[in-house]
Order: C-alpha cells, then structure tokens, then sequence
C-alpha cells in the first residue's frame, strides 16, 4: 500500500517538474543588458561573436585564451626598463641583440573587458614584451592606475543619466581619417592627458581622444575606451568595420588574449562556474541531482526476494514401477516377475488381511478365503501353480499370463 503510494508521489513529482522545466524553458526571458564581455555568452554585452570570429584576422597563426598561470611564460621583465614612466620609457631606445640572443616571444596581445587590472609582475612583463617588439590591444572603460603611470596618460569621464535602459544611439568618430558609427554609452571616458609621443587614433565628434597609440622599443600599445564595439550587439547591429580596422592595425602573428593580467587572481572558475552561467545547464544539472537523490532513496528499501513457484506433487511410483516393468518384460525375465509379483502380493495381504504367516498351508489358506471373499480351491491353484511354475527353468509366456491373471483376483 505504501509502496503505491510512494510510486505514485515520486512520478506526480517528475510530471510536475518537467512541466515547471518546459515551462521555463518556453517563456521569453527579459533581456540582459549588462556588460559581461563573456567569450561564451550569448547576450547583447557578451564577445562571443568577436571572440569566435578572431582567428580569422590572423590566418595560419595561433589565437587563443591567455590563462592566468602562462602569464609569466609568456610576459617576463627586464630590470633596466622596470622603473622607467612617461617620457622617459617612451623615448628609451631598444639595445641591440647579441646574435646568440633571439626574443622568440614576439606575438600580439589583445583585451576587451570593462576594466583592466594588472598588478606589478603583470605590467612589468607587458611593457617588456612591447619593449622587446610585441603589439599590444587593450579596450576598456577603465584601466589599472600601475599601467596608466607607467606610461603617462590620464583617463577621464563624462557621466551620463543612470537610468537602467541602455542607450542604442550612435555617434560619428573617426578612425585614420574615416568615419565611423559608434554606440554611445551611459558614460563617455577619453584620453586627456598623455605624453606627447603618443598618436592619437580614435576621436569622436566632439574632438575627444577615445584611442591612443604608444611605441616602446621595438613595439607598440594601443588603449581604447571602446571596448563595447566587439560586444554582440554592436558587432551585429552598429557598426562592425570599426571593429574590423582596428584588429586589423595588428601584425599577423599568433595573438593572445584575456581579460586582466594578474596572474595571482584565478580566472578559470571550473565546470559549475560555467554551468551556472547558462540557465538551461543549471537546470539540467538541478534535474540530474534530483534524479539521483530519488533513485538513490526507492533503492534503499529492502527489495521482495523472488517467490518460486510450487508445483503440484507428482506420484513418481507408478512411473517407477511402469519402467521396471518394461525393462523386465522387455528381457523376457519371467521369473523375476513372477517372484516380484508374488512378494508384493504377500506384503498386501499381512497389510489388508492382517496374515503375517510366512507358510502357505491348509490353515493360511482357509483364512485367507474367509477374509478375501475368494474361494479355497482358487487359491490353492493360485498358490501350487505358482510354485511348480517358479521351479521350472523356462517359463513360456502362456505360463505367465495364465498366473498372472490369477493374480488379478487380488487386483494388483
């Protein structure tokens, strides 16, 4: 009774979470409009489609994540570069190698994220490798003050409305001389102050400076306050060659990219990071868990040992002795038979007749009749034919149905 019971909860259950399940999955979701700049999303504010799109810059060359722990094999310092800012690092001529010495670690570097931080190995190594003629991309909003020091610049704001709706107006800038849309944000962050060797190659309608480009060494650096030009929205619906010219100013190299460069922050967040960031996955995982649990507790109850089924008893006896019988007869063995016959039949009458003499005469005979209803003489024949056929050495088989027919008489 229980056990229907609890069946019937488990799979009421199950009807009603793949219901709760469909329908959340059916209904139309409200719009993220958060700038997440994921590689792996597919909001309006994520980088998927760039990110996807990017090995296509850079034919025949690697393009892939920069993971926090190969930051120190890819960028290292060099201590006579490491305390120079401004001017002074702009102006710093690249020292010429030695022809044992190969700088094996020239590659591009790209970064789109809203700020980007660095600590002190991180920007160290990163000047190095422009130092030493890697190029570098960053975009974003904000920027560490450890990289803006080391190369003179100032970022400033102009603030917009705080309001939660997104701003899809354009705004006309220009790149290298040619006009380009560009979405405007809820803030407008530019360039104002910056060493005079820096080029200016990004300007709004406004004349604000929104992209810079610097030349350390044998390299060069290149900010921007437009990171949201390579989100899936703008990259689709605004304007995409800005985007296109920009990544395009690069040289084809393999090329690297991440968010930040600090190699003690862990960026990998595992599997549930990932999962939990798509709300089909999460629900997926919450129903396997659910899965489990219930499998795991109808299980735990002691399960019914098999019942086997009983079958009617057989008389094997009249079986057994209906094969002896053919064995015997089919060997032509009268004699055997007939002594077998006579045994059995002596054995029924101490049994039906209560007579335990082991004699047959005149007063075993008598009493026989008296008893079996069967008359004196018919015994007597039964009896003395018997012996005198049972002392012979061949039986006929004439012989033997005659007494066993006499036998008959006691119905055996």
């Amino acid at each position: 009774m229980w056990r229907k019971i609890l069946v019937g909860a488990v799979i009421l259950f199950f009807v009603a979470l793949a219901y709760s399940v469909m329908s959340f999955a059916t209904q139309e979701r409200p719009i993220s409009w958060t700038y997440s700049f994921s590689e792996y999303g597919v909001s309006p504010f994520s980088t998927r489609v760039f990110f996807k799109q990017l090995p296509d810059f850079f034919p025949e060359k690697t393009v892939a994540k920069l993971g926090s722990d190969e930051i120190p094999l890819q960028f290292w310092t060099n201590p006579d570069i490491n305390d120079l800012n401004g001017d002074s690092l702009l102006n710093v001529e690249p020292q010429k190698r030695y022809e044992d010495v190969d700088y094996s670690g020239r590659f591009n570097y790209i970064s789109v994220s809203s700020k980007f931080e660095s600590n002190y190995f991180g920007t160290n190594g990163l000047i190095t490798h422009i130092y030493e003629g890697g190029h570098v991309q960053i975009y974003a909003f904000n920027y560490n003050s450890l990289l803006l020091d080391r190369l003179g610049i100032k970022v400033g704001m102009i603030p917009d409305s705080p309001d939660s709706t997104p701003n899809l107006a354009t705004q006309e800038v220009f790149y290298k001389g040619k006009s380009y849309d560009l979405r405007k944000t809820r803030s407008e962050e530019y360039f104002y102050d910056y060493p005079q060797k820096v080029d200016t190659l990004l300007l709004n309608d406004s004349g604000r400076v929104m992209g810079i480009k610097a030349k350390i060494g044998r390299g060069s650096i290149s900010l921007f306050t437009t990171p949201h030009i390579f989100t899936n929205y703008d990259l689709l619906y605004v304007d995409h060659e800005l985007a296109e010219s920009l990544v395009s100013d690069l040289p084809i190299e393999d090329t690297y990219w991440s968010k930040n460069l600090n190699n003690f922050k862990k960026e990998d967040k595992g599997l549930l990071c990932f999962i939990f960031s798509y709300s089909t996955l999460k629900w997926a995982y919450f129903v396997l868990l659910f899965s489990l649990l219930f499998y795991f507790l109808l299980n735990m109850q002691r399960k019914q040992r098999a019942i086997p089924v009983l079958e009617a008893p057989k008389n094997l006896t009249l079986s057994f002795l209906q094969t002896i019988s053919d064995l015997h007869y089919s060997q032509l063995d009268y004699h055997s038979i007939l002594k077998k016959k006579m045994r059995f039949l002596r054995n029924q009458i101490k049994s039906n007749y209560h007579l335990h003499q082991k004699e047959i005469d005149e007063v075993y005979i008598e009493q026989l009749s008296k008893r079996s209803k069967i008359k004196k003489e018919t015994l007597t024949r039964l009896f003395d034919f018997y012996d005198q056929t049972i002392q012979q050495k061949s039986i006929t088989k004439a012989e033997f149905e005659s007494l066993c027919n006499l036998f008959q008489l006691f119905k055996i």
